[in-house]
C-alpha cells in the first residue's frame, strides 16, 4: 500500500505543478470566501488531484493505469508547450474548434518547448511506470484497496458536486470567466467539462459582439492622415518580431533592406493581438475590431462582417484581392473573407489551379508575392491586396532549398529564425521594388516568434512592428517613431480605416 500511496502523491504533485505553471487565476472570485485567495484555491485543487489520482491508481486495471500515466504525460508536454507559446492555457473550446490547426501546429509548439521541461516530464512518466511495476511485482490487487478506491471516489465526486453546485458554478464560463480562472480551482479536466456544457456558439457570439464594441484610436493625435492615392497592399508577416529589425549576426543586419525602407515611412513597435492563433491579427486589421480571444474569430458563426476594409476599399473604387498560401479552410478564413466583401480570394486551392507549385507548407511566400505583383501590373483599376504570409512559421523549417541564409548550417531555433527573417527581408523587399510608385504598403507582424535572443529583452509581451511606406515617396523622415503611448494592433487598424474616412465611436478601452 505504501508504494501505491507514493505513486498517488507523486502523480498528483506532477499535475499540480503543471496546473500552477499554466492555470493562473486572472480574476477575483467574489462568490465565496472559501476560495477567494489563491492559496485556498490551490489547496482545493491539490485535494482534487490527490483524490482523482487515488481513484485511478486503486481501481484502474494495470494496463489501463499504465496507459493513463503515459497519455497524461504526453498531455502535460502539449499543455505546457501551448501555454509557453500563447501565454494562455489550452481550452476545450480551442480543441474542439481548432483541432485541424492544432494538429498542424503541434510540431511547431513542441519545437519551442524548453528541453528541460520535456526531459523532466519524461522522467516523471518513467518514474511513475517504475512504481507501478514495483507495486505489481510485490503486491496483488486486494479487496481492501478497491474498497478504499470506491470510498475515495465517493469523496471526489461529492467534493466536485459541492464546488460546482454551491461555491464556484461552471456557469461563469458562459460570461468572461476564463479557463485560467476556473482552472485555478478545478484543474484542466473538470474545467474542460464545464466548457463543453456552457460554451456553445450562441455564448461565443455574444462574447464576440461584446469584444467588437471596444475601440482604440491612439494614433489619431500622433500621426496625420496620409490618404490613399494609388494601389494599397497590406502584408501580415508570419512571426515577425519588432526586435529582429534591430538585430545583427556577425555585424550583419538580419533584415537590412526592410530597415532602409522603413526609414522613409511610418513605423511603430506595437503589441500584437494573439490569443487563439494568427487569425486574431488579420481579423483585427480587416474588421477594426478585437476578436473574442477564446477561439479563432472566424469560427464564431453568425458574426456580422460589416464595414470591413475590403468593403471600404470597394466603395473607393478598388478591386479587392486576398492572397494566402494556405488552405481557405484553415482557421475558416474563406467563408468569412467572402462575407467581408473581397472580390477575389486566392488561397492555396486557387493558387495551385493557377500553376503555382506547392511546398511542404502551402504555397511558398515568394510565389504569392509574385502573383500579387503580376495582378497589380495587369490591372486596369486600383488594387487592394491583403496578403498573409506563412513560410516563416515555426519551427522555421519551411524555407526553400535556394533561400539566402545567414547560417549555412542552422542548428538552434534562433539560427533558424534569423535565416527565416533574412529570407523574408529579401523576398519582401524584392516584391516592394516591383510595385508601381505611389503604392501604399502596410506591413505588420502577426505575433511574436517566441524565440529568445539578447536584443529582444522582455518577452512577456508580444511586440511586433507596424509600418506604412509608400513606393517611390517618403512619408516621414524618422526611421522608428518613438512614443510614450502604448500602441496596439487595434490602434493601427483604426488608423488604416481612418484613411478611408471611417472614424470609430469613442469608447474607453
Amino acid at each position: 500500500m505504501a508504494i501505491s500511496c507514493l505513486l498517488i502523491v507523486l502523480w498528483a504533485s506532477e499535475n499540480f505543478l503543471l496546473q500552477a505553471l499554466t492555470l493562473i487565476s486572472d480574476a477575483p472570485s467574489p462568490e465565496s470566501a472559501l476560495i477567494s485567495r489563491p492559496i485556498k484555491r490551490s489547496l482545493v485543487r491539490a485535494t482534487i488531484n490527490l483524490l482523482s489520482a487515488s481513484v485511478i491508481v486503486l481501481l484502474a486495471p494495470r494496463w489501463l493505469l499504465r496507459l493513463v500515466i503515459v497519455l497524461d504525460g504526453i498531455a502535460s508536454i502539449i499543455l505546457y508547450a501551448y501555454f509557453d507559446y500563447f501565454s494562455f492555457p489550452l481550452s476545450w473550446t480551442v480543441m474542439v474548434n481548432q483541432s485541424t490547426e492544432g494538429a498542424t501546429f503541434t510540431d511547431s509548439l513542441l519545437a519551442l518547448i524548453p528541453p528541460g521541461i520535456a526531459v523532466g516530464i519524461t522522467i516523471c512518466i518513467a518514474l511513475n511506470l517504475a512504481l507501478i511495476s514495483l507495486r505489481d511485482r510485490y503486491l496483488k490487487p486486494t479487496i481492501l484497496a478497491r474498497q478504499w478506491g470506491i470510498r475515495i471516489g465517493i469523496c471526489y465526486f461529492t467534493l466536485v458536486f459541492v464546488l460546482v453546485a454551491f461555491i464556484r458554478p461552471m456557469s461563469g464560463l458562459a460570461t468572461w470567466h476564463s479557463l485560467s480562472h476556473i482552472g485555478s480551482l478545478y484543474g484542466y479536466t473538470i474545467s474542460w467539462g464545464g466548457e463543453s456544457a456552457y460554451r456553445d456558439n450562441e455564448n461565443l457570439l455574444q462574447m464576440a459582439n461584446e469584444a467588437a464594441k471596444v475601440t482604440s484610436d491612439k494614433l489619431a493625435n500622433i500621426e496625420p492622415d496620409i490618404g490613399f492615392n494609388g494601389h494599397i497592399v497590406i502584408i501580415q508577416v508570419e512571426s515577425l518580431d519588432y526586435a529582429i529589425l534591430n538585430s545583427q549576426v556577425n555585424n550583419r543586419w538580419v533584415m537590412p533592406r526592410l530597415r532602409r525602407l522603413l526609414s522613409g515611412g511610418i513605423s511603430y513597435e506595437i503589441e500584437a493581438v494573439h490569443q487563439s492563433g494568427s487569425s486574431d491579427a488579420d481579423f483585427v486589421m480587416l474588421t477594426g475590431r478585437l476578436p473574442v480571444g477564446i477561439v479563432a474569430p472566424y469560427r464564431v458563426d453568425g458574426f456580422e462582417y460589416k464595414d470591413c476594409l475590403p468593403h471600404l476599399a470597394k466603395t473607393h473604387g478598388y478591386e479587392t484581392v486576398s492572397l494566402h498560401g494556405n488552405r481557405g479552410t484553415f482557421f475558416s478564413r474563406r467563408a468569412c473573407f467572402q462575407q467581408m466583401g473581397f472580390d477575389r480570394l486566392l488561397f492555396q486551392e486557387e493558387l495551385v489551379t493557377l500553376g503555382l507549385p506547392e511546398s511542404d507548407w502551402g504555397i511558398e511566400d515568394s510565389r504569392v508575392f509574385e502573383m500579387s505583383s503580376d495582378l497589380i501590373e495587369q490591372s486596369t483599376q486600383p488594387q487592394f491586396h491583403f496578403l498573409v504570409t506563412l513560410t516563416t512559421h515555426t519551427p522555421f523549417s519551411f524555407l526553400p532549398a535556394n533561400a539566402p541564409q545567414l547560417f549555412s548550417e542552422s542548428t538552434s531555433m534562433l539560427q533558424k529564425y534569423c535565416n527565416n527573417m533574412y529570407y523574408m527581408d529579401r523576398i519582401l523587399c524584392d516584391y516592394l521594388q516591383r510595385l508601381p510608385e505611389q503604392t501604399t504598403v502596410v506591413i505588420y507582424g502577426d505575433h511574436d516568434s517566441r524565440v529568445k535572443y539578447e536584443s529582444k529583452g522582455d518577452t512577456t509581451l508580444e511586440r511586433v512592428p507596424f509600418a506604412i511606406i509608400r513606393v517611390g515617396e517618403q512619408i516621414q523622415q524618422n526611421r522608428l517613431q518613438e512614443t510614450n503611448v502604448a500602441i496596439g494592433l487595434l490602434d493601427c487598424a483604426t488608423y488604416v480605416r481612418r484613411q478611408f474616412g471611417v472614424t470609430p465611436a469613442r469608447r474607453p478601452r
